[in-house]
Parts: structure tokens; sequence; C-alpha cells
């Protein structure tokens, strides 16, 4: 028997959850070249990994020094053998409000991408954001198109429009060790079914840190969790790449489909799956309907959701989801077999609980399953090895109080 009302549960356990991960916030303004910020996602979530979106500062723009022999240059500009020293002011004055000029414009453009990707209801920008965020990449383009920042926001802000790549190479060519570019390659990658590309992309991205191996673990089991031959919709970069690593890297489980909803904004994507056999809905908006009409124009597709997807996406259809793993499975005949406790005893690692992890809480729904089933199976070994797993997550958990009281219930 399957847990009922899971969604309302898993968002009080939950709520304010965290991973400490690189690349959690997609599509966002930052760089990997200045010290990585936090930055904590508060929405009602039943996931962990989207409730910290990890994003790097963004790249300083450097203030020009006038050198020594600025005076020279400016007269070899102008032509004249000799250049006041009013001259040189107004030539600093200008260069500096050019430069504060670009710096208001990415601080500007990376409050509207946060903002776009925190909405817990839609993807998509809105309308509002997607031209305040076109006005500031031309704002970009005018002050220099030849500039990273000008590529690689025209690019992000295209929202996956691969029409938009050689932007992109050109961001690559300018300096290929930016985060935001490495991730951003990996999603053309994958929406054009490049595999070669996208695996040598994500080992780049395990090398360099960016995918750890606490989401790497955790993600396993999670692929581990979707049904044979199925469908995983995952949410952000970090599940879908590391998901993505594991079965490409390894072989695992490459019977399942592995689907992104961010990425379902590219017209191409969604040519390419529909092509896969998925009736994709018309909605132009990748929204909370959006998946929800996707989940019943694809019943017969096995689907299971990442728990990173926000609960306002699961609300509407909760009475189809049940807990497998690490999963939820969409089955709105109500016929659905439980798998978890062969996943339990033949699959999952779990070897995330072993760390100081908060995505270990994410297995705590599929535990609690467990429990109620070995208890009606009068199977006391098995119950044992679940409430032993299920203490040392709530040892190590802010919400130890919670998780103590559901497991007497």
């Amino acid at each position: 028997m399957f847990m009922k009302h899971i969604i309302s549960l898993l968002v009080v356990i939950f709520l304010g959850s965290n991973l400490i991960a690189q690349g959690g916030i997609g599509n966002a303004t930052n760089s990997n070249s200045a010290p990585e910020q936090i930055e904590i996602n508060t929405r009602n979530s039943i996931n962990s990994i989207s409730n910290v979106e990890i994003m790097n500062q963004m790249d300083s723009v450097q203030n020009s020094v006038v050198e020594d022999n600025e005076l020279k240059e400016v007269q070899s500009v102008s032509g004249k053998s000799g250049v006041s020293k009013k001259s040189v002011n107004k030539s600093k004055k200008e260069r500096t409000s050019k430069i504060d000029q670009t710096t208001s414009a990415l601080v500007q453009l990376n409050q509207i991408q946060l903002a776009s990707r925190n909405q817990s209801t839609q993807r998509s920008p809105t309308n509002l954001q997607q031209m305040q965020m076109d006005q500031l990449v031309k704002q970009l383009e005018n002050q220099d198109s030849t500039a990273f920042e000008y590529h690689i926001n025209k690019f992000i802000s295209g929202n996956y429009n691969v029409e938009l790549k050689q932007q992109l190479q050109i961001a690559n060519q300018l300096n290929p060790n930016d985060t935001r570019v490495l991730k951003q390659l990996a999603a053309v990658a994958f929406i054009e079914l490049d595999t070669l590309s996208l695996l040598k992309n994500l080992e780049t991205q395990v090398d360099r840190g960016i995918l750890n191996q606490e989401v790497l673990s955790y993600c396993a089991d999670m692929l581990s969790s979707a049904p044979p031959q199925g469908t995983l919709i995952t949410h952000s970069f970090d599940d879908t790449y590391a998901t993505l690593y594991n079965q490409l890297k390894f072989n695992n489980n490459t019977d399942v489909t592995i689907l992104n909803l961010d990425f379902f904004q590219s017209s191409f994507y969604r040519k390419k799956v529909s092509e896969m056999e998925y009736v994709v809905p018309d909605s132009k908006l990748v929204n909370t309907q959006f998946l929800v009409d996707f989940c019943n124009l694809n019943t017969s597709k096995s689907l299971a959701l990442s728990l990173t997807i926000p609960a306002d996406y699961l609300k509407a259809i909760q009475s189809d989801l049940y807990v497998q793993g690490l999963v939820f499975e969409f089955d709105p005949t109500n016929e659905l077999i439980d798998r978890n406790s062969s996943l339990f005893e033949e699959k999952l690692t779990f070897n995330v609980l072993s760390k100081e992890s908060s995505l270990s809480t994410n297995y705590i729904p599929m535990l609690l399953e467990l429990k109620s089933l070995y208890r009606q199976q009068n199977d006391p070994n098995q119950e044992k090895k679940v409430d032993f797993l299920i203490d040392e997550i709530a040892r190590k958990s802010p919400q130890k109080k919670l998780i103590q009281e559901l497991k007497k219930n």
C-alpha cells in the first residue's frame, strides 16, 4: 500500500534542506572565476538539490588604471602632439562611465535571471523578464560586441535556443574555463543528442568538481529508481548532468530515457522529444500546467519524476504519484507494482547516507513506506535495517524530531 498525500508530507520534511554543490542554478549569470556564493531558495519544495542554487560570483569588471603613458596613447589615437590633462581626465571619465554601465547591466541581468530561475510555478521567464533581459543584452552589445559577457549572456537569455550556438562557441573561445560556458555547452550537446560531446563535457565537470561525488552518488540511486524502459524527468542542471554521467560513463540503466523539464524551453528540444514518440504539449510556457499535460499525454511511457521538481508542479497530479525509491512514479491507473523492497534490497547503494549530506532526507519517504511494508509482512529483520537508516538520517538532519515522529506513526 503506497503512501497517499505524500506531497504535503514531503514539503514539511524538506523545506529548507539543501545541497551544497555547484551548478544548481542552471543558466545563472555567474562564472567560476570568482569565489563561490551560495543562494538559498526558500520556496516550498520537496527536493534537496533545487533548494540551494549555487552560483559563482559575477566576473568582476576590471577598473581601467591610467598608466603613466596614457597621455601618449591618447596622443597617438588623436594624432596630436600635445593633449591636455583635461582631455586625459575626460578619457578617464568616459572609460569609468562605460565600466559602470557594463557592471550595472550585468548586475541587473543577474537579478532578473535569478528571479526567473526561482519561480516556483514556471521555468520560462515571464514576458517582462524576457524583455528586460533582451534589452540588457542589447546594451552589452552596444558597449562591446566582442566581449565575453555579451556572448555568454546572449546565449543564456535565449533559453537554450540552439540557433544562438555561435554566441556560445565564441564565449567558449574567449573563456573556456568559465563554468557557465561548460554547463550551457552540455545543455546544447544534450538537446542535440550529441552523446560523445556530452560525455566529454560531463567528465570535465567531474574532474573540476562541478559535479561532486555527493550528487553523483545520489543521482546513481535516483537513476536506479526509475522504472525499467521508463522515462525519468529531471529539473535542474545538477540532477540532469549527474544522472546522465552515471548512465553514459558506466552504462547504468541505459534503457531509461532522461528528459529535462527546463530544456523544453527550446523548440529544437521539443522537436527531438516528439521524434522519440512523446506527445509534447502545445504551450510555449514551461510551467506547472505543462508538466501536468505532459504526464497525462504520455501515460504509456512509465514516467518517473525526480524529487528535485518543486512541489507546486506536483500538486495537481499528487493523487497519481507514488514513491519508488528516489522518484515519484506517475500512475493514473492505480495499478503500479511496488518496487521499493527490491530497490532497497538489491539496487540502491545509499552511499550518500555515509556523509553529512542534506540529500539523505530524500530517502525518508521510501524508508517510511518500507517500514510499514515490512511490519505488515512481519519481517522484523528488514524493519530493523530500515529503522537503522532512518535513525542515521535523523541524527544528521535539522528535522530530527519530525523524522522520529513520522517513524512512530
